[in-house]
C-alpha cells in the first residue's frame, strides 16, 4: 500500500530530464527508421534467393555435363535408377529451396511488425513528453522525483497505452486528452426513440435513432479509479437522463416479458431480474451493459429459495443449472422469455435426474 502522501527530502533524486529522454527518443527513431528502409528493401532477399537458383543450375549444368554420355556406358535398369535419384535430390533441393523462401517471409513479416509496433511506442512516448513538459515544473519534478527513469517511463507508457486501449475498444468514441485524474473523449450519442414503442418486438426492433456529436469529461478520486463527476458537453443530453431512460426501457422491456408464462421483476439499484421459477424457486438474471437495445447477453447468477418447499434444494443442483444455464446460444440469452423458459426447463430435468439418482 503507497502512502497518501511523500515528503520532499534533500536526497530526492534529481527530476527528469525532459530535453535527454526527447533526444533518446529521436535518436530512437532515426535509427529506427534507417532499419526500416534497409528492411523494406527485398533486394538482399531477391539476391540471395537467385543466387540459390544460380547455383542450383550450375550444378544440374555440371551434373549434366559429366554424365552426357551416361547412356553408352548405363544399362536401361542402372539408367531409370540413376534418372530416380536425380529426381529425388531435384525434390530434395527445391523443398530446402522453399524452405529458406518460406523462412525469408516469416522474418519479413515479423520485422515489419516490430517496427510498427515500436513506431507507435515511441510516438506514444514523444506525445506524453510533450503532456509532460507543459504541466507545472515544480509538480512534474514531485511526482518523478521517487522513480527511476525505467518506472517513468512505464507510467507515462500505461497511461498512453490506457488512452488508446479507450479509443480502440468503444466504437464511436475517441481520446481527446488524459490528464492525471480526468480523461476528454469525444463520442456519438445514440438516443432512441421511446415514445411510440407499444412493444418489446418493436423495442427490439428499433429503426429510428438520432446521433449527435458530445464531448465527455470524466474526473476519477485521487489514487483510485473511482468515479468522481462526469460532464457532458453541449449540455443538451443531461447524463442523468440517459440513465433513467436506460432504466426506463429496462422495464419496459420486463414489463412487457410479464405477459408470459413467468413473473419477473427488474430491481433497479442491483441491475437484476428476478425471475419466479416452478417450485417456489427465484432466479436472478444479470443484466448486461446495453440490454434490451445491445445484443448483450442475460446471465443466471443465482437460484433462491422463496418459500419452505424448496428448502431441500441442493448447492450441486444451483450450480449445474448456473453452468448450463449461461452456456446457452447468445441468441436465446438475450431476450428475456426465452431465457427464462429455457433456464425453467434445465431446472426441470436436473431436479428429475436428482430425484432418480436419490431414490436409485
Amino acid at each position: 500500500m503507497m502512502p497518501e502522501s511523500m515528503e520532499v527530502t534533500p536526497s530526492v533524486p534529481p527530476s527528469l530530464d525532459l530535453q535527454a529522454v526527447r533526444s533518446e527518443l529521436e535518436e530512437l527513431q532515426r535509427s529506427l527508421e534507417e532499419n526500416e528502409d534497409s528492411s523494406m528493401d527485398s533486394l538482399g532477399s531477391e539476391k540471395l534467393l537467385r543466387e540459390c537458383a544460380l547455383h542450383l543450375e550450375s550444378r544440374i549444368q555440371q551434373v549434366l555435363s559429366e554424365y552426357s554420355n551416361v547412356d553408352s556406358f548405363l544399362g536401361i535398369d542402372d539408367l531409370d535408377a540413376y534418372v530416380e535419384h536425380m529426381k529425388e535430390e531435384l525434390v530434395a533441393v527445391e523443398a530446402e529451396s522453399s524452405k529458406i523462401s518460406n523462412e525469408i517471409e516469416v522474418l519479413k513479416r515479423t520485422t515489419i511488425e516490430d517496427s510498427n509496433k515500436l513506431k507507435m511506442d515511441l510516438e506514444v512516448l514523444k506525445l506524453s513528453l510533450d503532456r509532460f513538459a507543459s504541466q507545472d515544473p515544480e509538480e512534474a519534478t514531485f511526482n518523478c522525483s521517487s522513480m527511476n527513469g525505467e518506472d517513468r517511463m512505464n507510467v507515462i507508457v500505461d497511461r498512453e497505452c490506457n488512452a488508446f486501449e479507450v479509443e480502440g475498444t468503444i466504437g464511436g468514441m475517441k481520446v481527446i486528452d488524459v490528464a492525471d485524474n480526468s480523461i476528454r473523449l469525444s463520442l456519438h450519442t445514440h438516443i432512441p426513440n421511446v415514445e411510440d414503442f407499444s412493444t418489446l418486438q418493436r423495442l427490439e426492433g428499433l429503426i429510428e435513432k438520432s446521433e449527435l456529436d458530445h464531448e465527455l469529461i470524466i474526473e476519477v478520486s485521487n489514487g483510485t479509479m473511482e468515479l468522481k463527476n462526469a460532464e457532458i458537453f453541449p449540455a443538451d443530453v443531461h447524463l442523468h437522463d440517459i440513465i433513467n431512460a436506460s432504466k426506463s426501457i429496462r422495464r419496459f422491456a420486463v414489463k412487457s416479458a410479464n405477459k408470459s408464462s413467468h413473473s419477473f421483476e427488474y430491481l433497479d439499484q442491483d441491475e437484476m431480474i428476478m425471475c419466479s421459477m416452478i417450485g417456489g424457486i427465484d432466479a436472478c438474471i444479470k443484466v448486461s451493459q446495453g440490454w434490451p437495445l445491445a445484443d448483450s447477453p442475460l446471465k443466471l447468477i443465482s437460484l433462491k429459495s422463496s418459500d419452505h418447499y424448496t428448502k431441500g434444494i441442493s448447492l450441486s443442483l444451483i450450480c449445474k443449472v448456473e453452468k448450463m444455464a449461461n452456456s446457452l446460444d447468445g441468441r436465446i440469452r438475450q431476450n428475456l422469455s426465452s431465457f427464462a423458459d429455457a433456464v425453467e426447463k434445465i431446472l426441470k430435468e436436473q431436479m428429475h435426474l436428482e430425484l432418480q439418482a436419490d431414490s436409485g
